[in-house]
């Protein structure tokens, strides 16, 4: 966050304690504490995180950091599925992908890798989803992700761009 940011982050602030406790004022130290504690992260993600926190949290006191911080890890994790759900509709198990963000390649290594993620049924699709949730918050913040997730075409090492001339044999990429 910047220091042009103080402003919209002190609104949020404020709106929390409207809601999460109304009898007692949020101080100026308490608004500076959070603001370095948020430091790292863009003033929209703060805001999504407060809105997530407003749209989920049952107990009436003041969000945490690693409250808010939360809200906004399952976010991006749902994200995130979402994303890599499009894809297989899209390429299938056979093509390999690279995913912007590769993270998803981890999490989805971890359930068994590409081919079994395209193939999850409508049936396990919830259990699935929440799986891949869990494993994004984990793996998140691990530093050595794999740069892409292998389809069956190039595991089998089909080389799909190669002309086939009559009478020649299918060769496969070395």
């Amino acid at each position: 966050m910047e220091t042009e940011d103080r402003k919209a982050f002190a609104e949020c602030m404020m709106g929390l304690q409207e809601v999460f406790t109304p009898e007692k004022p949020i101080s100026k130290q308490k608004i500076e504490i959070y603001f370095r504690s948020f430091a790292d992260m863009s003033i929209e993600d703060f805001q999504r995180a407060c809105s997530g926190v407003l749209a989920t949290k049952t107990i009436s006191t003041f969000p945490l950091p690693g409250e808010l911080r939360a809200v906004l890890g399952s976010n991006k994790g749902l994200e995130a599925w979402l994303f890599a759900r499009k894809a297989v509709r899209r390429y299938g198990a056979g093509m390999t992908v690279i995913f912007p963000d590769k993270v998803i390649h981890s999490v989805i290594e971890a359930m068994g890798g590409w081919q079994v993620f395209s193939w999850i049924t409508t049936q396990d699709m919830p259990w699935k989803q929440k799986e891949f949730e869990r494993l994004y918050q984990l793996l998140q913040g691990r530093d050595n992700h794999p740069e892409r997730l292998c389809g069956y075409l190039e595991e089998g090492k089909i080389d799909l761009n190669q002309e086939l001339l009559p009478g020649s044999e299918r060769k496969g990429i070395e």
